[in-house]
């Protein structure tokens, strides 16, 4: 089958490698801090797919959505399902040697999501894991996050908890127990085209947005290879997607 031709270039991410700093960084803490991973041109091409797939999604689930919370959709998830482009950059993106590397484990991806937190925005997301988390596996799974604008305390910037990837947490995916003031709490500032890649266990959270600034981001979210066996066994009857 002949490649799609697409308008929109593809994403160069290969020149980011999983040396020896990054590699013990994200192993001991759960995720590490990529300063400008993604230029100018890649942050418009994200920003703008991002969107206009989260259009296409409401409109398409409009029933599904009517009368949810605000909150609902400060992530708007399978965002790979309305952007062939965004699809095609979860699956074959110049990214995922570095994940594999990170992760050590060959990767699927689940998900794509626009992160949007408008100026205004009362809303906190409180602490978490992400869902490739479940159930718990040293490989359960990794996730890039890659900021679309500058993020700081005020507008809700994301805080993770050190090596929180390693305990083996009986909530679902909601953490109790952390805070911003937690041992191991650590506040990541970013500037637009910074990434974090996390560990699906390590346990994350972000504050409000009661600024008149822009909050958005990409994720990308993935499971590992070695943890699907058990992920079929947990949940049988599940499509996983």
């Amino acid at each position: 089958m002949k490649e799609k031709d697409f308008d929109r270039p593809a994403l160069d991410f290969s020149f980011v490698t999983a040396d020896r700093e990054i590699q013990e960084a994200f192993g001991q803490n759960g995720f590490v801090h990529l300063k400008g991973f993604s230029g100018e041109d890649e942050i418009n091409s994200l920003l703008v797919e991002g969107r206009d797939a989260k259009e296409k999604m409401l409109v398409d689930r409009e029933e599904h959505f009517r009368g949810a919370p605000k909150s609902y959709l400060l992530a708007a998830k399978g965002l790979q399902n309305y952007s062939e482009w965004l699809s095609r950059e979860a699956h074959q993106g110049s990214h995922l040697p570095l994940l594999v590397s990170l992760l050590e484990d060959e990767i699927r991806a689940v998900s794509t999501a626009f992160v949007d937190r408008p100026p205004g925005t009362p809303e906190r997301i409180s602490p978490h894991i992400d869902a490739a988390g479940r159930p718990w596996h040293p490989k359960a799974g990794i996730t890039l996050w890659i900021a679309l604008d500058e993020m700081d305390r005020e507008n809700g910037c994301l805080f993770y908890a050190k090596g929180s990837h390693k305990k083996c947490h009986r909530e679902n995916l909601d953490i109790t127990g952390y805070n911003d003031k937690s041992d191991g709490a650590q506040m990541i500032e970013v500037k637009a085209g910074d990434a974090i890649i996390h560990h699906a266990q390590t346990v994350h959270w972000s504050g409000d947005n009661q600024t008149d600034r822009e909050r958005r981001a990409i994720t990308f979210f993935y499971y590992g290879k070695s943890s699907e066996t058990l992920l079929a066994e947990k949940n049988p009857h599940s499509s996983q997607h």
